[in-house]
């Protein structure tokens, strides 16, 4: 019995089942066109709550001195609650309309975004078990990749992101901490592995490319390092991009195999949770 388990696992591991069809409707020239307008999109709604936030500052400062001052510290510099809600309103708004823009695309075409991305466990027969204990294994692989890559001569890793964390405290760690379990994963997984990985990985198969790459598991992977590549570049932080590149291997892999966004965007979840609750009890309980 165990022997079988064993082969089992081996062959899942050496040759998964592929659930995930390459036949996103993009190519890298329809998503140069259509995702550079909802990237302005994104920039446009992300900057009008923060001109937003600066008008009512202003006229509170008119009309409820007192209340103004209490959002602003020590000369006039901004207090953690005035940099806190302009940030998640502006990311709420900015990821709002780039997606409404992009569901807007596809329904012109007579697409549905949720079905070419993924957006829902059809491949897994609507089990969310099915999808969970794929997204549990794959964190398990996660801290054992971790653990690995701190074994080896890497300079030591430095997160932006956690270093700001680290100055919270109350209700603006926790407003901080739902933007890194909940927003960040749902947007950078769309971003990521909805749009760039479906992208490389049905270029990577077609046309010349194709020839290239010969085979559809070459094509597979080097769409994988493509996303992880621009993945860990967008964290802006040189130090921590060969795990934050591991990771982005990962969860293109979890997406490859499971056919649907959702798990990536749980793992994704349950990583900077995890990451989350290591800087609450080193540094803020």
């Amino acid at each position: 019995m165990i022997n079988n388990v064993l082969l089992r696992a081996w062959e899942a591991l050496v040759n998964p089942k592929i659930r995930l069809k390459a036949d996103f409707p993009w190519g890298f020239g329809t998503m140069a066109k259509q995702y550079v307008i909802a990237s302005l999109l994104y920039i446009i709604g992300s900057i009008v709550p923060v001109f937003a936030f600066l008008f009512v500052l202003a006229a509170l400062a008119v009309l409820k001195p007192d209340l103004a001052s209490g959002l602003l510290g020590p000369a006039g510099q901004p207090n953690i609650a005035a940099i806190i809600i302009p940030v998640i309103l502006s990311f709420i708004c900015g990821f709002g309309l780039e997606l409404w823009y992009i569901r807007r695309w596809f329904h012109k075409q007579g697409l549905s975004l949720r079905q070419s991305m993924g957006l829902n466990l059809d491949s897994l027969g609507g089990s969310w078990w099915a999808a969970i204990w794929r997204v549990l294994v794959a964190f398990g692989l996660v801290l054992a990749l971790e653990q690995g890559l701190n074994l080896l001569p890497l300079p030591e890793a430095h997160d932006p992101a956690a270093e700001f964390a680290k100055s919270l405290g109350g209700w603006a760690f926790f407003a901080f901490a739902a933007l890194a379990v909940i927003g960040a994963p749902l947007f950078e997984e769309f971003v990521y592995r909805g749009f760039l990985f479906n992208v490389c990985r049905t270029s990577f198969r077609q046309g010349r490319l194709g020839k290239l790459f010969r085979t559809e598991r070459a094509a597979d992977y080097a769409a994988m390092a493509v996303s992880a590549a621009f993945f860990a570049a967008g964290h802006l932080t040189l130090t921590g991009f060969p795990a934050l590149f591991v990771m982005g291997m990962l969860l293109a892999a979890l997406y490859r195999r499971s056919g649907t966004l959702i798990c990536p965007m749980l793992l994704h979840a349950l990583n900077n949770l995890f990451a989350v609750v290591l800087i609450y009890v080193k540094f803020i309980a």
